[in-house]
């Protein structure tokens, strides 16, 4: 009845008038509660899942929900939902779908870049990578085409780069787009670090969002900077040309991300991130400890000479982490104590470098 409901009111022709907004959206949160809160006993080799036919069946519906209502970001959002809970519950049952859906969801963000198309792949990544070779390619190029949508989306217009007004404008996509890239980076290295243009793209806007104010595109970029300097230092894992890659990124914009952190902590970011800022920076030093040294040096230069000692005090913890070296918490305490003093000295006096 639910299907049947929802394919009658998004039924109509192309040209028609778009259905009521809120009954659609109750009949997917209808719909997206049966997906995830039925949990049938299927054997591990049964060809079907009940949950997957239900995704099969209600395929055409949330497509036409898509077409019928393409602006509109709450039954959208509904219908990923739908996708979510359907491919969480039945897992590689779902891959039949999950095929076809991953180029139209990303044609469809090309078209209307609601954020959570984004999340829509991220869901099908964490679920379905490693299926097959086949669905692997497809979720690959699934993100290659979002990652190339992004960047137009992002594309900054004539006398708007310094303002970051583009940034600013699409919080959603970067948060959603920066939790996927970081996924991607973990469950394809080979793919991503080989994917030229969208990697080198998808580093420098990384770069420029560890500035950003709002809060969790920002979390989601700095979780991304971590995961790429983490990968550069399990570099024994990879091959070659992986390797170099990530030894070409860390060199390139490794001096971008320490300047970054360094005038986020200065004022340009809340004082409510200096802690999280200091995380970053003790992965930066153990990624490239001696050069994190030069390029955190480099950036405090920068700075009027009234801070120049807290920025000593933030140098000299840096080599005191680096000489005792360890991970967590514990190890990055000497920097977290420099950083908030040269953070504290560099508001009250409001020097705040962009």
């Amino acid at each position: 009845p639910l299907l049947a409901r929802l394919q009658q009111l998004c039924g109509g022709a192309p040209g028609a008038a778009a259905p009521p907004s809120s009954e659609v959206c109750a009949c997917l949160d209808q719909l997206a509660a049966v997906a995830r809160y039925t949990q049938p006993a299927v054997q591990e080799f049964a060809p079907l899942h009940p949950i997957g036919e239900l995704l099969r069946a209600a395929w055409p519906s949330l497509c036409a929900v898509q077409a019928r209502l393409p602006k509109d970001s709450r039954a959208n959002e509904k219908m990923t939902r739908v996708l979510k809970f359907s491919i969480r519950t039945a897992t590689t049952w779902a891959a039949p779908v999950a095929a076809e859906l991953l180029p139209r969801v990303a044609a469809w963000f090309g078209e209307h870049p609601h954020s959570c198309y984004l999340y829509a792949v991220h869901n099908c990544v964490t679920v379905l990578s490693g299926t097959s070779p086949e669905l692997d390619e497809l979720l690959f190029g699934s993100y290659c085409a979002l990652a190339t949508a992004v960047a137009r989306i992002l594309a900054a217009p004539a006398g708007a780069v310094a303002s970051g007004a583009p940034l600013e404008a699409h919080p959603d996509v970067l948060e959603d787009f920066f939790e996927l890239s970081s996924l991607m980076l973990r469950r394809f290295p080979a793919g991503m670090l080989g994917s030229g243009e969208i990697w080198a793209s998808l580093v420098s806007l990384a770069s420029s969002c560890l500035m950003i104010q709002h809060r969790e595109a920002w979390r989601a970029c700095t979780n991304f900077v971590e995961v790429m300097l983490q990968s550069y230092m399990r570099r024994v894992d990879q091959e070659r040309e992986a390797q170099a890659a990530l030894a070409a990124t860390v060199a390139a914009h490794g001096p971008l991300i320490a300047r970054a952190l360094v005038l986020g902590a200065a004022g340009v970011l809340p004082p409510s991130r200096v802690s999280r800022v200091a995380t970053v920076l003790k992965t930066l030093l153990d990624a490239e400890p001696a050069q994190a040294q030069a390029w955190v040096a480099a950036a405090c230069r920068e700075l009027p000479a009234a801070v120049q000692e807290e920025a000593k005090g933030l140098l000299d913890a840096l080599a005191q982490a680096a000489t005792t070296g360890g991970d967590g918490r514990r190890a990055a305490e000497p920097i977290r104590r420099g950083i908030d003093n040269f953070s504290e000295v560099c508001r009250r006096l409001r020097i705040v470098a962009t």
